[in-house]
């Protein structure tokens, strides 16, 4: 959690950046005033700062498996002003009712969970019909530039097999200068 944000700084500059970076995944998430948005592994909270900066009456939901995330979380929204309920949760098993989200989304390291397919399947449970669903995270070629830092931590495969094959509208498409995909569906 420490190093965090400043080696997230640094991948994105070989994306053009953080901000078109985030900006490149975040403008995909379709959020309208008074929606019940859902963040799995919310990191330190910027992704709620910028929903919040372009759309009121959102109702934000953050969870993340580390405490450490979660106390930073905490801080950042805390001085942000921004409500929102934290839960220190695993992504693969979300501590939500059936179909209650109207945005549901997953920013970063979802290459590393054990059971990616699990993930998927929590975050479509938790939304509601015609939810749209948006999961990005690095590709092989920053996977490539990561073992230096990280060991071989094995090929990078975007999880779109692991999609459940009733959604509607789904794709994947590449994204940061290549360094990155996304993956897009709307729940039935």
């Amino acid at each position: 959690a420490r190093v965090y944000t400043p080696v997230t700084n640094l991948m994105f500059i070989l994306c053009g950046g953080a901000r078109n970076a985030r900006n490149e995944v975040m403008g995909r998430v379709r959020v309208r005033e008074g929606d019940a948005v859902l963040e799995t592994g919310i990191g330190y909270g910027e992704n709620f700062l910028w929903l919040s900066q372009r759309h009121r009456g959102l109702r934000f939901y953050g969870l993340d498996i580390q405490n450490e995330m979660m106390s930073n979380c905490a801080r950042n929204l805390f001085r942000w002003q921004i409500s929102a309920d934290l839960a220190r949760a695993d992504a693969m098993s979300l501590p939500y009712r059936d179909g209650v989200f109207d945005v549901v989304f997953h920013l970063g390291a979802i290459n590393l969970f054990d059971d990616k397919r699990k993930a998927i399947r929590e975050m479509i449970r938790v939304a509601k019909r015609d939810t749209h669903i948006v999961i990005a995270d690095e590709s092989e070629k920053a996977g490539r530039l990561f073992k230096i830092f990280t060991g071989d931590q094995g090929k990078v495969v975007p999880p779109v097999d692991m999609v459940p094959h009733d959604v509607k509208n789904l794709t994947l498409s590449t994204i940061w200068r290549g360094y990155g995909y996304v993956i897009e569906f709307d729940v039935a």
